[in-house]
């Protein structure tokens, strides 16, 4: 039985996303296996695809909301040739480089190209959901390897169509993620925290909510989550889901489907509990 679960619903914790799928099979074993929502790679990297393999893969798969795609503001040409896909089908998730092999503040991916800013903003406007990846220091990482630690201040929208959902990721010069590398579950819970004790500030429509009712953005989890550690990652963190990518391949691109349903079933058990003791 598929549990997918509902990141719109208040309240709800337990999406799992599994990132840089890169064949129509693997999609659909992946999703059976019970992932709720699948990352297309349309930026760069080892697992990224070419936009006529991504649409191989979504044709695949009748359910268009499965599907987060990874793009960059500044990739005028892709942005061009997804807009009528995206127009005709509001349903897909973005996931919003502003450079390819870079992270952005949440909220801030608008400001970068502001041609394609503009045809962005149009899907947002339209209820498109958008997801901000924010990168964090890795575990360990006392110093802040991208420089300072992020701060409240550098997660306060710069736009006025904030995200829908905050993708925390470890932090590693010149890539986007996907490398393995455990974020600083620590900094992600602080930070997870200040946006959801400032529903106002950090306020979000959620796409599907027919009240338009703002309410905070919701946290993602990712950076070097595997079978073995993700449970531990949603105790200490406590997002609303979990990303993986690396942590359930047999090589770069290539999904271990044993390892796929553990995870899965480690991260389900893992907000069962959150669930439960609240």
């Amino acid at each position: 039985m598929n549990e997918k679960t509902d990141i719109k619903k208040s309240g709800v914790r337990s999406v799992v996303k599994v990132c840089g799928v890169t064949r129509a099979a693997d999609a659909k074993t992946v999703l059976d296996a019970g992932a709720d929502w699948i990352g297309i790679n349309l930026v760069a990297g080892p697992r990224r695809v070419s936009l006529s393999i991504a649409e191989e893969i979504m044709a695949s798969i009748a359910e268009p909301e499965r599907f987060v795609i990874l793009l960059s503001i500044s990739d005028t040409r892709l942005i061009t040739n997804l807009l009528p896909m995206l127009r005709e089908n509001q349903k897909f998730r973005l996931q919003i480089y502003p450079e390819p092999e870079r992270g952005t503040p949440a909220g801030d991916n608008l400001s970068h190209a502001p041609g394609n800013a503009d045809a962005v903003r149009e899907l947002r406007e339209a209820g498109i959901y958008h997801i901000a990846p924010v990168q964090i220091a890795p575990a360990g990482d006392s110093a802040g390897q991208a420089g300072q630690k992020t701060s409240a201040a550098n997660l306060t929208p710069t736009s006025d169509l904030p995200p829908d959902c905050i993708l925390f990721d470890a932090s590693v010069p010149n890539r986007l993620g996907g490398t393995g590398k455990t974020a600083d579950w620590c900094e992600a819970r602080r930070l997870g925290e200040t946006i959801r004790a400032n529903p106002t500030r950090y306020r979000s429509r959620q796409m599907g909510d027919a009240s338009n009712t703002p309410t905070s953005p919701k946290i993602l989890l990712a950076g070097g989550l595997t079978p073995d550690n993700v449970a531990e990652a949603i105790v200490a963190v406590e997002p609303d889901g979990v990303d993986v990518s690396s942590g359930v391949e047999s090589q770069p691109g290539i999904k271990d489907i044993a390892k796929v349903k553990s995870f899965i079933h480690q991260a389900r058990a893992a907000f069962e509990k959150l669930t439960t003791s609240e």
